[in-house]
């Protein structure tokens, strides 16, 4: 054998070892909370998957350095999974290629799923471009797709990489979520009640990258009782109108058959439209007939609106300069900005607009069920005890700061436990009839209901656009802002209500994320002591040792 065909059989063999440890893939991940490691969780979950389940990265092609390292990241954790099963498969899609048209059928499917991308501008030696980047990944079976926000869950004022550090760490968490709401494969209808169950349907229906395992349908009380066991939840509102006690005694039903309950109460008639329309309106409560229902499964509504510091703004003419009106934007306490409380449950901390709210209190007295604030005012809240005639000249005067002393005030509780039904000997011949005329029986209590109040419609009632199209739900038009985190509280309350916290928001810090796990490395560090440098050494020892011996019988 030549010498050159010794060393190239050596060079061959070296390639076939390495590519054979390459594929072994082994790691070991010494961070705290194992970081990189599957958990038995994802395992479970992957292990009997049955249809197939294609997981599309959008977040390819020529991205900023700061998402590259994200980006080994999401590669890594997509690989363990498909590890665990091969109805895992992997799809890559840059955005950026293709030809014009290409693109813009790639961007308007996007859009139909509420994905938008985040416009950045690159500088290079000769000019400034301007290029958009998508941060989002798909998950799809055969009969529907999920959109996953990378950076959903970035808090105000928190930087990029921050944003980018935290989302590594409940990604793997957002992943199982959307698999699980894969495989359960159920319609995830949920109907919708009161004066603007359209606009609300139609606003939560275009929302498919948060609410995209949901379908809201706008409902008649009969059609509710008719179809009740095909629902998964009921929502029901007041706007402009009173419930009537059709829609309190379908939702009581709801109730009794443990189908949970979102009540959405405008306690208060009013909107920045009608102050400026009329120049003032009259801040006076409405006495809701529903208030009393919701007395009885073991809550209340405060009589007060709701001013907060941390608020969202109103632009305001100033004067006039240059012979135009000088507008700028001011604080409008009237317009709280709240956050979810995660102080029981880990929901995601997202800003959420609300407009001319009320907060919800429980009745500490109702025996064996229990209460949990789900969102929040700031400590810098005060109730407007004098309910004044409202106007903007209101808005002339600094606010007396020393007055918003708080407490936080909760504009959203969840209530369960054992629930009586609130028609209990009071139910009426007209009641009756209309439960006969469905089919439906009467019950008249369950062991364990859910329900979530909250103090405030605007939270889930989208704008209408000067040309009747939809604005998203969150948006604010006054400050041309979207609070995406209206949404996200929508989505994560209906998992709350019907799936418990399980996949909820992400409890995990970024520092507990980045520290190694001393004691789990002194535990086993002998171990990765020889697979890091003895394991080497040894291979490197041995191949020397064949090669002496092979020189020596040679040439003996």
């Amino acid at each position: 054998m030549s010498r050159v065909l010794k060393i190239g059989v050596l060079i061959i063999g070296l390639l076939i070892l390495n590519l054979i440890i390459h594929r072994l893939d082994i790691r070991f991940d010494l961070t705290s909370d194992k970081k990189y490691s599957l958990s038995e969780q994802s395992k479970e979950l992957i292990s009997d998957l049955k249809d197939p389940i294609e997981i599309t990265v959008f977040l390819d092609g020529d991205i900023p350095i700061q998402f590259k390292k994200y980006r080994s990241f999401i590669d890594q954790l997509l690989r363990n999974l498909r590890s665990q099963s091969s109805s895992i498969r992997l799809t890559y899609i840059d955005p950026s290629e293709g030809s014009a048209q290409e693109r813009q059928d790639l961007q308007r499917y996007l859009r139909s799923y509420g994905v938008y991308p985040i416009s950045r501008k690159v500088s290079t030696k000769d000019e400034l471009n301007q290029s958009f980047l998508y941060p989002y990944l798909s998950v799809s079976d055969r009969q529907r797709t999920i959109f996953i926000d990378l950076l959903g869950d970035k808090k105000p004022g928190q930087s990029e990489q921050d944003a980018i550090s935290q989302s590594e760490i409940g990604l793997e968490q957002k992943l199982n979520k959307t698999i699980r709401d894969l495989k359960i494969n159920s319609n995830g209808l949920v109907g919708v009640m009161g004066d603007s169950k359209k606009l609300i349907a139609a606003g939560l229906n275009n929302a498919n990258g948060k609410l995209g395992n949901y379908f809201f349908i706008p409902m008649d009380p009969n059609v509710v009782m008719i179809n009740i066991d095909t629902l998964q939840g009921l929502m029901v509102s007041n706007h402009k109108f009173e419930i009537d006690r059709t829609i309190q005694l379908v939702a009581d039903q709801a109730l009794m058959r443990s189908i949970p309950v979102i009540w959405f109460i405008d306690k208060y008639d009013i909107s920045i439209d009608s102050i400026g329309e009329y120049g003032q309106y009259p801040a006076s409560p409405r006495q809701l007939v529903i208030e009393d229902q919701l007395f009885k499964y073991g809550s209340k509504t405060e009589p007060y609106l709701l001013q907060d510091l941390r608020c969202s703004q109103i632009p305001q003419v100033v004067g006039i300069e240059g012979g135009q009106s000088k507008t700028i934007f001011i604080d409008y306490p009237h317009h709280p900005v709240l956050f979810p409380n995660n102080s029981v449950h880990p929901m995601s901390q997202a800003e959420v607009i609300s407009f001319f709210a009320t907060s919800v209190s429980p009745l500490e007295a109702k025996p064996g069920l229990r209460s949990v604030p789900l969102l929040t005012s700031s400590v810098r809240s005060k109730y407007t005890q004098d309910l004044r005639i409202l106007t903007f000249d209101m808005l002339r005067i600094e606010p007396d700061v020393a007055s918003f002393s708080g407490p936080e005030r909760d504009i959203a509780i969840m209530v369960e436990g054992p629930q009586e039904s609130y028609f209990n000997n009071r139910l009426s011949t007209s009641d009756a009839e209309f439960l006969s005329s469905t089919n439906a029986e009467f019950i008249d209590g369950v062991d364990r209901a859910k329900q979530i109040v909250v103090g405030d419609l605007q939270i889930v009632l989208p704008k209408l656009s000067t040309d009747g199209s939809l604005f998203p739900v969150g948006y604010n038009s006054w400050e041309r802002k979207l609070y995406r985190g209206n949404l996200l509280w929508i989505a994560e309350s209906l998992e709350l209500l019907l799936h418990g916290d399980q996949y909820l928001g992400n409890t995990k810090s970024l520092n507990s994320a980045r520290i190694i796990d001393r004691k789990a490395f002194d535990d086993r560090k002998y171990y990765y002591y020889f697979f890091m440098i003895g394991l080497p050494i040894l291979l490197s020892w041995l191949s020397t040792i064949l090669w002496n011996w092979y020189r020596k019988k040679k040439y003996a």
